[in-house]
């Protein structure tokens, strides 16, 4: 519900969804996003057996989530990555707190 919210409440633009596979976010109307993953659904299907059954959202693009290689830097409005930052291989440092 938390999710939702902050979701309607801030998302606006074009951006993308990382790792959305087999939950995509409900996105505000008038907002346009375009799902990325690492794999085709097909290969994840291989992976992860419980996802068997869901009806998974191809991504519109296919990379890696630390770097989303083929997107042009300042060119999404927003960024949606709610599953992945716990399967980062970088080390990620607060610019705060270091």
């Amino acid at each position: 519900m938390r999710r939702s919210f902050t979701i309607m409440r801030h998302v606006r633009g074009s951006g993308l969804e990382v790792g959305a596979a087999a939950g995509p976010s409900l996105i505000p109307i008038g907002a346009e996003v375009r799902y990325v993953d690492k794999y085709p659904p097909e290969r994840l299907l291989g992976w992860e057996p419980e996802l068997k059954g869901h009806l998974l959202q191809p991504p519109d693009i296919l990379a890696e989530a630390e770097t989303l290689e083929p997107v042009a830097d300042d060119s999404q409005d927003f960024v949606l990555a709610f599953v992945v930052l716990s399967t980062f291989r970088m080390r990620w440092r607060h610019p705060f707190i270091g």
